[in-house]
Parts: structure tokens; sequence; C-alpha cells
């Protein structure tokens, strides 16, 4: 994580699991997509592995998002 902390793989996979469950209580579903918008670092994997532990689609930031899309992001 950071060179003053770790994160096992357990911690990892528990926090996905926790993000996972909020994600199915917005809505996330297998026909949806997310967006990951968000700095690179472990959170972005945590939120990465949620997505897929909800067989949802994934929609990675691009450094530049346009409005027109970025109004279409949910």
């Amino acid at each position: 994580m950071t060179s003053d902390r770790s994160l096992t793989y357990q911690e990892l996979c528990d926090r996905a699991y926790e993000l996972s469950k909020q994600l199915q209580d917005l809505g996330a579903s297998s026909d949806r997509l997310i967006a990951v918008m968000m700095e690179k670092g472990w959170e972005q994997v945590v939120a990465t592995l949620a997505i897929f532990i909800d067989w949802c689609g994934l929609f990675t930031d691009r450094p530049r998002i346009t409005p027109a899309i970025d109004k279409n992001i949910c």
C-alpha cells in the first residue's frame, strides 16, 4: 500500500467483498458498467476487484474524460 503500511491478500479480499456488497446495494449487476475514476493506488485495486466480484463491466478512467462522457456515468 505505502511505505508505512502493507495489505495482506486477506485484507484486500475483505475490502473488495465489502465494497462489492455496497455496489450491489446501489444496484450493481452483471448488465451494468461501473466506472473507476480515481487516482492509481491500492484503493483502485480494491474497486476493480469488487466490480469483478459483482460480474459487472469495468470502465476504467482515462486521463481526460469529456463532459459528454462524464454526464453519462452514474
